[in-house]
């Protein structure tokens, strides 16, 4: 071997090939027939008749509390840093000129740290709180050897002398017999992590799939030519083999229709779509081990790294989209990797071997969340190379007692403090979620700085207690708000996110000096009820109306569900559609919303967008439900020549109308429809943000560079941040247009239909202006964005989508 051998050769050298007895051929041959199939695999067994398909069936199928384990090793060195970034680490960005990656290139964690751009669907497995990341994973003292680490990480004794592995030695203390399933790896040899004294895995080399089911003419008649060699024997190896090949074709070939097309794509795709094929069939498998070399970035990292991570982050959505719900919640998938990389980047622009890296455990029962400091928080080593802060064998410690039902210490060898990473254990569901059902009311003010808490100063947060206060139930869920600012003293934005989170790196309202910025926010109330604004900069007084909530169905039999409907405009005074004309000072106007643009006369509340123009003075709006006194609180608030849009959720009247009252001066009012809430609905909200999915300003979600006068741009949405492609039929975001250079406006619509004439934002050449948007996905889970006029840069934060909820 040579002195730094790559993975390959490191493989071989830490491998034994599985022998070729009768017991092993018979095991691989069955492992490799059901491989094959998909949707059919749940019915294999009853095509397996005689006495020698029987006998390889021997491993009991899983118990209902046993746990399945899918390792993914990340050969090769994967470099933590870029994986799981500190974005705004001064070590990080100076040490790493070229490959550094940016806060808004990320998706956003927790506490400053932030994932790869490519890792989308682990983003939405660590939003959905199904993702445990352990930063700073590994072992003292470091070993920068390619070999000797991963001997390390596979004997898990802290010793390169041994000659088991852990998961070997797991096994050896399984009850039964020695010829079972428990563990298969992808690949003809078994590495030494699945070597015990007594057993050992099963191999399954991705070739052993290539007889496929496509099979043409000349393949299938070798296959029968070789079962013929085995006529008129009955013992020894030649006779074994060649039954065994002619198992497989006899196998494949009746149970065809049942299976998918074969396995394509990357290395870690394959053997992850093997790994649910496997699992799908119950064959007893407990443990699934992958590998997936290429993470040894000494040269040109940032493109080669990215390109890897994407590959992992498809495979793993794919091996859980494949995964039958069955076994939801008894999988669980660890990642790892020897080691990480170093601080700084070296003259080929890449890394060189570190120490630290990134373990990443997820799945159903996982308790999601950061374990643990980051690695440019461990201080560095004599080396200059940053420290582990967990020991790896803490993870696997947590994983044999919790997931696994072993004794950790008699497996490692020592007792390691255990990092707790599950919230239940395998096979225990989820509990049954109440579905949150909107329940609107007439607008209430629960916060206004001017009453007296005065003004938020730069960089102040400010707690609201809501749940249980101010006239909203005690147990909501989420609130719909209609948040204002005004008095600024500097240009700024609010933040306004769930009590007990790190503040996002998002906005909700940007604003100028002495504007007055109305915006809606849907979002959850954190563990106490409470929701926080957060100030950036100057002084502003902030004004927070409650338009609505979301309870647990069916805690009140007034709440409801959301539909989506075609965008339409259903008043426009300048026209005198829906209003005649302008509204005066203080003066009230009804109109008619339900029974038209696809509202029906049941409908509970509608959501629209609202929008005044041609400002003859300062003032503010307040839509409300006909039929109830006027409240004390603005749907918008503008200045004279302004025009200002905003989101509005309001209750309807009996008779199917809303008041809209304005303040003061004349202004003109124009309404959009594109949605309502009643019962019946089955659409229910789900959270998964805030976070930033779109800048055209750094090319994230949309395509780099500003958005110009009549462009169209597509965004997929679908995918991020757990946002289901089937299940959700609409998605709430804030829309940022930055610094456009003319009167325009933005409007979204479903990616495939035809363009709506309504608008969702309205910008001013120069103002950096923002707006809740409601807005139905296309069928394949994306959303069209125009530009009217002049050119402008779009930044979107996911808020959460609406349809059928899991649980």
């Amino acid at each position: 071997m040579s002195s730094d051998p790559e993975f390959p050769e490191i493989l071989r050298a830490l491998s034994v090939p599985e022998p070729p007895t009768r017991a092993t051929l018979s095991r691989r041959r069955f492992l490799a027939g059901t491989a094959l199939g998909a949707a059919g695999l749940l019915a294999a067994p009853a095509l397996l008749r005689s006495s020698e398909e029987r006998e390889a069936w021997a491993a009991p199928p899983i118990g209902p509390t046993d746990g399945i384990l899918v390792l993914v090793m990340l050969a090769g060195g994967n470099d933590v840093l870029n994986t799981v970034v500190k974005v705004d680490d001064p070590t990080y960005v100076t040490a790493r000129p070229t490959i550094a990656l940016k806060a808004e290139e990320v998706h956003p964690l927790s506490g400053g740290l932030g994932l790869h751009p490519s890792l989308t669907f682990l983003a939405g497995e660590f939003a959905a709180e199904r993702l445990a990341i352990v930063p700073a994973a590994g072992y003292t003292p470091p070993n920068l050897s390619h070999f000797s680490s991963t001997k390390l990480w596979f004997t898990g004794t802290g010793s390169e002398t041994g000659t088991t592995g852990w998961l070997g030695r797991w096994l050896d203390g399984l009850p039964g017999n020695d010829d079972v399933f428990r563990a298969v790896t992808m690949g003809s040899t078994i590495p030494l992590s699945l070597i015990g004294a007594q057993r050992r895995a099963t191999g399954l080399g991705l070739s052993a799939l290539d007889r496929g089911l496509g099979a043409d003419a000349q393949a299938l008649a070798s296959y029968v030519t070789v079962g013929r060699f085995a006529e008129g024997r009955t013992a020894g190896l030649t006779s074994a083999v060649t039954k065994a090949f002619k198992s497989v074709n006899d196998v494949t070939t009746a149970s065809a229709p049942l299976y998918a097309a074969p396995t394509t794509g990357s290395s870690i795709n394959r053997q992850l779509t093997i790994a649910a094929r496997l699992l799908n069939a119950d064959l007893g498998v407990r443990v699934v081990n992958t590998m997936y070399a290429g993470f040894d970035t000494h040269v040109n990292q940032f493109a080669d790294h990215g390109a890897r991570l994407k590959e992992l982050d498809d495979a793993l959505a794919g091996f859980f989209q494949l995964l039958h719900p069955r076994w939801h919640d008894r999988v669980t998938v660890a990642v790892f990797s020897e080691f990480g990389r170093t601080v700084g980047e070296n003259g080929s622009f890449g890394t060189d071997h570190g120490a630290a890296g990134a373990m990443f455990v997820l799945g159903r029962n996982v308790d999601g969340g950061v374990y643990g400091a980051h690695p440019l928080d461990t201080g560095r080593d004599a080396n200059g190379r940053m420290n582990r802060d967990v020991d790896f064998r803490s993870v696997w410690s947590n994983v044999l007692e919790r997931w696994l039902a072993a004794d950790a210490q008699a497996v490692l060898g020592a007792r390691y403090p255990a990092v707790e990473l599950f919230k239940r254990g395998p096979g225990t569901p989820e509990p049954v979620r109440m579905r949150p059902a909107f329940e609107s009311t007439t607008p209430i003010r629960v916060h206004d700085s001017r009453d007296g808490a005065g003004p938020l100063a730069p960089g102040e947060s400010r707690v609201l207690t809501l749940a249980g206060a101010r006239g909203v139930p005690a147990g909501v869920t989420a609130v719909s708000l209609n948040v204002t600012v005004a008095t600024a003293t500097a240009p700024g934005h609010l933040t306004v996110y769930p009590g007990g989170r790190e503040r996002p790196a998002t906005s909700n309202l940007n604003f100028r000096p002495g504007a007055v910025v109305p915006n809606a926010v849907i979002l959850p109330v954190g563990p106490a009820g409470d929701v926080v604004l957060g100030n950036s900069d100057g002084a502003t007084d902030v004004v927070v109306d409650v338009l609505g909530w979301f309870v647990p169905e069916p805690v009140r039999p007034e709440a409801v569900g959301f539909a989506p409907v075609t965008p339409a405009r259903v008043c426009d005074s300048r026209d005198g559609v829906g209003l005649r004309r302008a509204l005066g000072p203080r003066e009230s106007a009804a109109l008619r919303v339900a029974g038209t643009a696809g509202v029906p006369a049941g409908a509970g509340s509608v959501v629209l967008n609202v929008t005044v123009t041609d400002t003859t003075a300062p003032g503010f709006l307040t839509v409300w439900d006909a039929g109830s006194p006027r409240p004390l609180a603005s749907s918008l608030n503008w200045q004279r020549g302004d025009t200002v849009p905003n989101l509005v959720i309001a209750p309807v009247g009996t008779d199917g109308e809303i008041l809209i009252y304005n303040s003061a001066g004349n202004t003109q009012v124009v309404v959009d429809v594109f949605g309502y809430f009643a019962q019946g609905c089955t659409a229910t909200f789900t959270v998964a943000g805030p976070r930033r999915i779109a800048d055209t300003r750094v090319g994230l979600g949309l395509r780099g560079g500003r958005v110009g006068a009549g462009d169209v741009v597509d965004l997929p949405i679908a995918g991020l941040g757990g946002v289901p492609a089937a299940a959700a039929n609409a998605v709430v975001m804030n829309v940022t247009a930055v610094d456009p250079t003319a009167a325009s406006f933005v409007t979204a619509w479903p990616a495939g239909s035809r363009r709506p004439w309504v608008s969702n934002l309205n910008l001013v050449p120069g103002r950096t202006s923002a707006n809740l948007v409601v807005v139905a996905l296309s069928d394949s889970g994306s959303v069209s964005l125009l530009n009217s006029a002049g050119s402008t840069d779009l930044v979107i934060d996911l808020l959460g989508w609406f349809g059928q909820a899991p649980g």
